[in-house]
């Protein structure tokens, strides 16, 4: 059994996944996760030398996890941090300097991952959207009949939405945007949304802990578990403190915004959780795995 190294560099956690490959798909062995926040260390279009000093960190313990478990195949990507950096190339060239064959993802290539990684979870759902809500950007898939129609990034995460009011209108004037310049990403009616990565299944723990166990997601009631965290409802607070990772926590309900947003903006039936993500996506597409 040949394990398989991942590593997810986003704006909000870097993630070493390792895997082996079971009847053509990653099964997950171990999953670590450190909250760097790197979309709060970019200033004047720079990955800080600071943002870059603790990601330095990560890579070292993630490296020495690989080589403690003889792990030779491996690779990394980058998501949104790079899309705005001056930098790129020094960011590039730390990872480089563990070990790490390295990708810079484009908000279209993390969008289309996503649906190849949550389509492991529903390869039943032939259409419907896909959505993923990172710290600096939120990806958007809709597809039919097992076909991508369109795939968008936009730059609004729930790290950098956490620098603006929390009722902030600049999710539903992008989401606009996006509808009118993408039809295609609004041309199913009421569709089936899977919500995948970390924002969203902490959503879905909360979901279970106030409303009980379900694999499927009502909009309405997403949108009032956002309602009663906004106003402080005090045993949906509880909930939360309990369920979502204290990492997550400062920035949880500006990812709960932009959901309920596309949730509402798209008009979803409803909404299903894969546990599947862009990482899978990767390794799919990165070892060739049919």
């Amino acid at each position: 059994m040949e394990k398989i190294g991942i590593l997810d560099i986003g704006s909000n956690t870097v993630v070493l996944m390792i895997c082996h490959l079971e009847r053509s798909r990653p099964v997950v062995l171990e999953r670590r996760s450190e909250a760097v926040h790197l979309a709060s260390y970019e200033q004047n279009h720079r990955l800080s030398a600071e943002g870059l000093a603790k990601l330095r960190t990560v890579l070292k313990s993630y490296k020495d996890k690989l080589s403690s478990d003889h792990i030779r195949k491996y690779a990394a990507f980058i998501t949104e941090p790079w899309r705005h950096i001056e930098n790129l190339e020094e960011l590039l060239d730390l990872v480089r300097s563990f070990g790490f064959p390295v990708s810079a993802l484009s908000g279209e290539e993390e969008a289309e991952l996503d649906y190849i990684g949550c389509r492991l979870d529903y390869p039943d759902v032939h259409s419907g959207n896909v959505l993923d809500i990172g710290g600096g950007s939120t990806e958007l898939v809709s597809f039919r009949r097992d076909r991508v129609l369109a795939a968008v990034s936009i730059p609004l995460g729930c790290v950098r939405l956490s620098r603006y009011p929390l009722d902030t209108r600049r999710t539903w004037t992008a989401l606009e945007k996006i509808r009118r310049e993408q039809p295609r990403l609004g041309a199913l009616k009421r569709p089936v949304v899977i919500g995948v990565g970390g924002t969203i299944r902490a959503a879905g723990r909360l979901y279970q802990a106030s409303y009980g166990r379900t694999e499927i997601y009502e909009p309405a009631r997403m949108q009032e578990l956002y309602d009663q965290l906004k106003r402080w409802d005090p045993q949906t607070v509880e909930r939360m403190l309990s369920v979502v990772n204290d990492s997550r926590i400062p920035v949880f309900l500006y990812g709960l915004h932009m959901m309920c947003d596309v949730l509402n903006i798209q008009q979803a039936s409803k909404m299903v959780i894969a546990e599947s993500c862009v990482r899978e996506g990767f390794a799919l597409k990165t070892f060739g795995i049919k």
